[in-house]
């Protein structure tokens, strides 16, 4: 999923999934604005709660995924 997602732009991520169950800011990165997303449980066998790292560029306000997580 890190290879799949990572530095592809959060609207295809979007698509692909749809709205995340829920989403938060994270503090402390002066040069973009960095968030969480998580969609929860997507597939049955690896029984990931998929999270992933989105950063907004303050000048473009581009919004790219910037890690995925299996929790």
């Amino acid at each position: 999923m890190q290879q799949i997602w990572r530095g592809r732009a959060y609207d295809v991520l979007l698509e692909a999934y749809g709205a995340p169950s829920f989403s938060m800011e994270i503090p402390g990165r002066a040069d973009h604005h960095t968030f969480a997303v998580v969609y929860g449980i997507q597939d049955g066998l690896s029984r990931c709660i998929d999270a992933f790292t989105i950063i907004v560029d303050r000048n473009s306000k581009q919004r790219l995924v910037a890690d995925y997580f299996c929790r």
